[in-house]
């Protein structure tokens, strides 16, 4: 009998359009961690969250919401990362997707000329979650996570946007990632983006706004050693679970961690 292929179901249920492919060519214990969606090479979608249908939520991340149901069952909020580009980053991406398609079937899939516009009209990405935030010059969103293994081991894939702010061609751009803070850090404090910049410009600075603001229901509380304590395990923070590159050898990383849990 020959070797079943796991996606062969799928293929059969859904439609004639659609393919489904298992890419296993990556180290033992690695993941291709990306998140990516390209449509006819004219749009791309590219973030944290995944493709499944447990992910939808509202801004108001409400405790209870009747629209979060799937399948007859009810999820918890959630917060996602997504963006969506066109042009030469889209063209980026779906490079991208075809080396990945190639790699797990061994078929080579040519690049599109968009004949075509998808993106709608007077639509604007809204970036539901951010990454990093710096300054006014830099907004990435994407699948790393801010641990080893996303830095040299799983793959990922992450979108940049850049802005010199002395370069006065780049001041729209500035706007646009600082926006896209005070968008965020608004809908983490439950307040409206004109009152956080009311209380930042009476503050004199942003984190001073963030102190301003803390309260004891939707809020924002500063990153410590405490906050991550419950994340502690022996299976955290190891260069079997968490390596920052490609094991030499595996079995002396799990020498190494079990060696780990006996100290």
């Amino acid at each position: 009998m020959g070797q079943s292929d796991p996606c062969s179901p799928v293929d059969w249920l859904s439609s004639e359009r659609l393919q489904f492919a298992i890419h296993g060519a990556h180290p033992t214990g690695s993941v291709p961690h990306q998140k990516i969606a390209v449509i006819d090479d004219a749009l791309a979608l590219c973030g944290g969250i995944d493709f499944t249908g447990d992910r939808w939520d509202t801004r108001e991340h409400k405790h209870r919401s009747c629209f979060r149901r799937v399948l007859g069952r009810s999820y918890g909020p959630r917060h996602e990362i997504a963006a969506a580009v066109d042009g030469a980053a889209t063209r980026a991406v779906g490079e991208l997707a075809r080396d990945r398609w190639r790699t797990a079937t061994g078929q080579s899939l040519a690049p599109i000329d968009p004949a075509h516009v998808v993106w709608p009209r007077g639509l604007e990405p809204i970036l539901h979650d951010i990454d990093v935030v710096i300054d006014d010059r830099l907004l990435r969103v994407g699948s790393s996570n801010l641990n080893d293994r996303s830095m040299g081991f799983d793959r990922e894939c992450d979108l940049a946007i850049e802005a010199d702010a002395n370069t006065p061609e780049h001041e729209g751009v500035c706007r646009k990632i600082t926006s896209a803070r005070d968008e965020l850090v608004s809908e983490h404090l439950g307040v409206s983006v004109g009152e956080f910049e009311r209380v930042m410009l009476r503050q004199g600075g942003f984190l001073k706004a963030i102190e301003a603001l803390h309260g004891q229901a939707k809020t924002l509380r500063p990153f410590t050693r405490r906050t991550v304590a419950g994340e502690e395990s022996p299976l955290a923070e190891n260069d079997l679970m968490d390596p920052d590159h490609v094991p030499r050898s595996l079995t002396r990383s799990v020498q190494r961690w079990i060696q780990g849990l006996m100290e």
